[in-house]
């Protein structure tokens, strides 16, 4: 893990931030995930719902690749705490309620399980708002969660979908879920 992880680093591990660290964690995390998927062939399920909330992945996924006490002792061989890297990660919140949370254990079943599956679901861009107080005031603000090191992989499908009297484009993304060894 240590040498695939450190591929993915431009500044020496000392002196890299707590950004570029978590940065080229989640790409090492991606690219190890990706090479447990292939099971081509195999029916699979799916199992479509409006929300998922899934949680922070970095510390689940270093944990089912059997990766987390490595890094964490890596890391704090070059004085550098696995903790500051997972504070980095946005919470996705694709959802608002105990439905999202329902079927983050289905998926989180379904990959514990072994069973070919995924989860279809929409892609909100700002997750669940922030809740601020102002002036004794509750007020919502936007979570923009999405960014380049976010567990969202795009792929190259998309598609036009007639609303009424306008289209619009929906385009596919990927979410690894990984299950436990």
């Amino acid at each position: 893990m240590q040498q695939l992880w450190g591929k993915n680093l431009i500044t020496p591990i000392q002196d890299a931030s707590n950004e570029q660290l978590y940065a080229s964690l989640v790409k090492t995390v991606k690219a190890l995930v990706k090479t447990k998927e292939d099971i081509s062939g195999i029916r699979k399920l799916y199992y479509i719902s409006s929300e998922f909330l899934i949680g922070k992945l970095l510390r689940s996924n270093l944990i089912k690749l059997n990766a987390y006490e490595e890094i964490k002792e890596y890391l704090q061989k070059n004085g550098k705490n696995i903790e500051d890297l997972e504070q980095l990660e946005p919470e996705p919140s694709l959802g608002n309620g105990g439905l999202g949370r329902l079927a983050a254990c289905f998926l989180d079943a379904i990959a514990n399980l072994g069973i070919n599956g995924c989860g279809i679901s929409l892609n909100y861009h700002l997750g669940l708002f922030k809740q601020v107080f102002i002036e004794n005031s509750q007020h919502e603000l936007p979570n923009p969660w999405i960014s380049d090191n976010c567990w969202l992989n795009k792929t190259d499908i998309s598609f036009e979908i007639q609303l009424g009297k306008f289209k619009t484009k929906s385009n596919l993304y990927q979410l690894e879920v990984l299950g436990a060894n």
